[in-house]
């Protein structure tokens, strides 16, 4: 049923891709923060976040893997 060479199989994982979700995961979470910042109320001081917002970040952290994981193997790598 599937028919697939195996000389066209390659390792899909290298420097720059876990460089690429490093910078996925720190952009992701800058903008949850960001978004913390622009719903909490006006103080002096930053904003904590409760524990339904923690939940979420990591939540998000996880989608963000998988989204990585899942383009890791969409995109070829160069030759």
């Amino acid at each position: 049923m599937f028919h697939f060479n195996i000389q066209y199989i390659t390792f899909n994982f290298n420097k720059n891709r876990y460089i690429a979700l490093f910078i996925m995961i720190i952009g992701g979470i800058l903008g949850w923060y960001s978004t913390i910042l622009m719903t909490n109320e006006i103080s002096d001081k930053l904003p904590e976040p409760n524990s339904n917002q923690i939940f979420a970040v990591i939540i998000g952290i996880i989608l963000s893997m998988l989204y990585w994981l899942k383009q890791c193997y969409n995109i070829q790598i160069r030759r």
